[in-house]
């Protein structure tokens, strides 16, 4: 669609002010086109258009969490799901490095902390879903080992698998998760967090957001780090059953993790396999 038609359409249905007439496009992801409104010369409101299926889910999540400070607002939603808009977050996407620690407490405390069980059909993404949230992770995995290949040894290809079905028995129930919770879709102001955009939602695990916040970038990946949002994870949550399997939880996401970063940023391996052998350690 034009965004210049889908801005007199939005006017026109008194969604958003007449006067609004500047936008800049921004910056999507593979799929999205991302358009942020003006009003005298401040942002208001963004435009995300994708495909109907992408936009149902994320509609769904930014419904469903409407109460949670650090999602955008929801403003209009396109019947036909060719667009949606919602409120602009103020704020920078530069990651400030050195904070890591305390943004991740922010994460548990403010955003996951509000994490509630839905009712759904099975696990995974919400138009893909599988019977359990082991066969999400083993095929995660499995589709991870494809891209990592010779990289790490068919040793540490059968571990992962082999961590997954051991945790098979300790399902938490089905969550909706934000399910692309990392640093490339938080918004920061004076180094702090204080939005995050762009869910992929998922029903399954809430840890496993943390964990993925926790690995999206390949800094301070270490159990210091980690530790105190863990801890206030546990008190925040409330969940049936304890983690007390945190260090594999914690290597099944960096699997994923390299995964992704041979994929998108591959300028970051290397920390991110010396921090592999880290947790192995750990682990084994």
């Amino acid at each position: 669609m034009n965004v210049i038609k889908i801005i007199e359409e939005l006017k026109n249905k008194q969604i958003i002010q007449p006067l609004i007439k500047e936008f800049d496009i921004l910056k999507g992801g593979t799929t999205s086109q991302i358009f942020l409104l003006y009003d005298d010369s401040q942002p208001l409101y963004v435009i995300k258009l994708n495909d109907a299926i992408t936009l149902e889910a994320e509609t769904k999540f930014l419904k469903f969490y409407n109460h949670v400070e650090l999602l955008p607002r929801l403003i209009y939603v396109d019947p036909l799901y060719r667009y949606i808009v919602y409120t602009f977050i103020n704020g920078e996407t530069n990651y400030p490095t050195g904070n890591k620690q305390s943004i991740l407490q922010t994460l548990v405390k403010d955003f996951i902390h509000f994490y509630q069980p839905i009712k759904h059909n099975g696990f995974g993404y919400m138009d893909e879903p599988v019977q359990t949230w082991t066969e999400f992770l083993r095929n995660s995995a499995t589709e991870s080992k494809n891209i990592i290949g010779a990289i790490l040894s068919e040793e540490d290809h059968h571990f992962i698998l082999q961590l997954i079905d051991r945790n098979r028995l300790k399902e938490r129930g089905q969550y909706l998760l934000h399910g692309d919770c990392g640093i490339h879709n938080f918004i920061f102001y004076k180094g702090h967090l204080h939005g995050i955009i762009d869910p992929t939602p998922i029903i399954g695990d809430p840890i496993y957001d943390l964990i993925y916040a926790f690995c999206s970038s390949p800094d301070d990946l270490t159990v210091e780090t980690l530790k105190p949002a863990i801890d206030l994870f546990h008190k925040k949550m409330l969940l049936p059953r304890k983690y007390d399997n945190i260090y594999e939880e914690v290597i099944i996401g960096l699997y994923l993790r390299i995964a992704s970063c041979i994929k998108h940023h591959p300028y970051d391996l290397d920390k991110y396999l010396s921090y592999w052998n880290y947790w192995k350690n750990l682990v084994s």
